[in-house]
């Protein structure tokens, strides 16, 4: 794409620097041409040329232009491609940043379940732990009643931290 550019630049500037105006024939001869006018050295020749050379001059002249405008319309082409070019990589840009944020957002959303996950787990232990401990005392016989109230109240309380980890784990999982 940059050479390409790097080439229609030279054209162009080599179409401008023969000048519209400007014709350098085949026998290495400068014409200029205002109108119908033809000058060589700023004197008029137009009447001292013959009809193949006045028509060589022209065709010459008709050939900068038509390419002087080959050259700008393929830059007007260039520019447009550039343009589109920055519309598209804009565009990917601001889908990747969105698939991204997407992407930060589900490891978010793992790591938090993760975490709730370890929560439970670590809650349900610790409420078996205490409940087989408590059996095994009861077992033995020795708990005393206020003991044992004790007891139940702290499982009450690891089964209720059970049930609100587990309910905050689902929550988490919809």
């Amino acid at each position: 794409m940059k050479l390409e550019k790097w080439w229609i630049c030279l054209s162009l500037g080599f179409v401008l620097s023969c000048g519209s105006e400007r014709v350098i024939t085949a026998n290495g001869v400068v014409y200029n041409v205002k109108g119908t006018t033809i000058l060589q050295d700023g004197k008029d020749v137009t009447a001292s040329l013959s009809e193949e050379e006045t028509a060589e001059i022209k065709l010459t002249l008709k050939s900068y232009k038509a390419d002087e405008e080959a050259v700008k319309k393929r830059l007007k082409e260039i520019k447009t491609r550039e343009k589109e070019l920055k519309k598209v990589e804009a565009q990917a840009l601001a889908k990747r940043k969105a698939l991204e944020a997407e992407q930060e957002a589900i490891e978010q959303k793992a790591k938090e379940q993760e975490k709730a996950r370890d929560a439970f787990l670590k809650a349900k232990k610790r409420f078996q732990n205490k409940k087989e401990r408590f059996e095994k005392l009861k077992e033995k016989g020795k708990l005393s009643p206020k003991k044992t109230t004790k007891w139940e109240t702290k499982l009450e309380a690891l089964s209720e931290d059970v049930k609100s980890t587990k309910e905050k784990l689902n929550n988490l999982n919809q």
